[in-house]
């Protein structure tokens, strides 16, 4: 889940799903799997505050600049928040 918050393209929904499916054996994996990706994904969301807190606009360009239409994205972006 940090991996994916940070946008790496990393398949997290299927291994959750996979990780909740393991909870059938071993009920305790399933609460694991849950405090982790809680966790990991609190970590991710909370790194994407501090940078958009000190760095706004200048955070919002880079990912922008990744996207398919960088153009709107600013935009709708800027226009959202």
């Amino acid at each position: 889940m940090l991996l994916q918050q940070f946008g790496l393209p990393v398949p997290a929904f299927p291994l959750l799903i996979l990780a909740g499916a393991q909870t059938l054996d071993d009920p305790a994996h399933g609460g694991w799997a849950l405090v982790l990706s809680v966790v990991a994904s609190s970590i991710g969301n909370y790194a994407w505050f501090v940078a958009g807190r000190r760095h706004g606009h200048r955070v919002l360009n880079a990912v922008c600049k990744v996207s398919l239409s960088p153009a709107s994205c600013v935009r709708q972006a800027e226009n959202a928040f």
